[in-house]
């Protein structure tokens, strides 16, 4: 005996179809893509210095060398994690007389970050992976696997 499609049966075919959809364009989102070099660029391998300050012991543990970042922003990739320097955090204090002084921040650290990254010189910038602006003393969010940071530019090298 053949049954008919009703109504609910039509409904849940189109949430499916609906969801699959959606998980499609989440993975093709994520996965980075090959950006192609328009005329009036020129691409090239930098190194781009980022500076995270006063992060606890566990950020500076869940960060490696050869680890990917990803700007957080647009998911692209950034670049790759080349060499990292911890430093001490430290707190500008003022006194009661009036006096300012410089004092370790108890258990935070300050990372800085080599990365290597392909980017695009154009007139008006520099952009990494064509997408992601980068602009020297400017902060941006960056992600790794086991981290989602704000970092400051401190160079652009070459």
């Amino acid at each position: 005996m053949k049954r008919k499609l009703n109504w609910i049966d039509y409904t849940i075919i189109i949430i499916i179809l609906g969801v699959l959809f959606v998980l499609g364009t989440k993975v093709r989102n994520f996965i980075p893509q090959k950006t192609t070099v328009e005329n009036n660029t020129q691409s090239s391998k930098r190194e781009v210095v980022l500076k995270i300050e006063d992060v606890r012991k566990y950020s500076v543990d869940s960060i490696k060398a050869g680890e990917n970042i990803y700007s957080d922003d647009t998911n692209y990739l950034f670049g790759k994690i080349k060499d990292i320097e911890i430093e001490d955090s430290y707190l500008i204090l003022v006194k009661n007389n009036g006096e300012v002084v410089e004092t370790r921040s108890p258990e935070r650290y300050n990372i800085i970050l080599t990365v290597d990254c392909n980017v695009l010189d154009r007139t008006n910038g520099y952009y990494s992976e064509g997408i992601t602006e980068i602009k020297v003393n400017s902060t941006g969010k960056y992600k790794t696997i086991g981290l989602l940071f704000t970092a400051t530019v401190q160079s652009i090298g070459e």
